[in-house]
């Protein structure tokens, strides 16, 4: 099963292809009525989201529980995030999100097109067998799981219309 970092308990349907995964998310109490805040730069009516001066965002709440989850980060998700950039924590802080659609469901698309075992040998290992990111090491199942370098996100809206609110390369 393939999911970011914090998915966990937060699955309500899930779909995997060899390079997908399509996860269907819930609260905790498996409420997949939820409110979608944000941090990011919100263009048009449906709303649709592009990348700020920071890195997006996006976090769940549920009205019923109170519950608060993110459903990704743009600074701790995807390729360029694991193995790329570095950002600023005090700087990370000052996103402040905020709604931008109820939902009767949220689902993403994660993309995994990058072979990471066949790639092993061009990644640096410290001794405890971390991958190294420049300043950062992680866990290899960690790297992999989110080093995604695509998403999609959308939601269903009280309608039933699917809306796409963000398509992303992450790579």
């Amino acid at each position: 099963m393939k999911f970011l970092s914090g998915h966990e308990g937060h699955i309500a349907d899930y779909k995997e292809t060899k390079d997908t995964a399509e996860i269907t998310f819930c609260s905790s109490s498996g409420n997949t009525k939820l409110e979608i805040l944000c941090y990011a730069e919100v263009r048009g009516k449906k709303p649709f989201l592009y990348q700020a001066d920071l890195p997006i965002l996006i976090e769940a709440h549920d009205p019923l529980s109170g519950e608060r989850f993110v459903l990704f980060d743009e600074s701790k998700h995807g390729y360029d995030a694991i193995f790329c950039c570095s950002y600023d924590e005090s700087e990370l802080k000052k996103r402040e999100v905020k709604t931008i659609a109820s939902a009767e469901r949220i689902a993403a698309v994660l993309h995994y097109a990058i072979d990471y075992e066949s790639e092993k040998d061009d990644f640096d290992f410290d001794s405890d067998g971390k991958v190294k990111t420049g300043e950062k090491t992680y866990d290899w199942e960690y790297a992999k799981a989110n080093g995604i370098d695509w998403i999609v996100m959308f939601y269903v809206d009280s309608r039933g219309k699917k809306r796409k609110f963000l398509d992303l390369e992450l790579a």
